[in-house]
């Protein structure tokens, strides 16, 4: 999709883990936990000792739509 002539675009909305944690309602170690195991697209900024991530929103978002499913998926007829 391009964008129109003229028409700003905002970012996308970027989460520090905490921020994504109160979001979703678990600790930060779970989300931590998510992106380690890969079920949650985050970016490493920083180096070292001294990383931390930032999550895009829409990704929190596809995260939360992805388990809806697999709840939908097992849920009993």
């Amino acid at each position: 999709m391009s964008d129109l002539p003229g028409m700003i675009v905002a970012p996308p909305t970027v989460l520090t883990v905490p921020e994504a944690a109160i979001k979703i309602g678990c600790s930060g170690h779970h989300v931590r936990n998510l992106v380690d195991e890969g079920k949650l697209i985050a970016h490493n900024v920083g180096s070292g000792v001294n990383h931390h991530y930032r999550i895009k929103e829409k990704d929190l978002e596809a995260y939360l739509m992805s388990i809806q499913v697999i709840k939908s998926v097992r849920a009993p007829l």
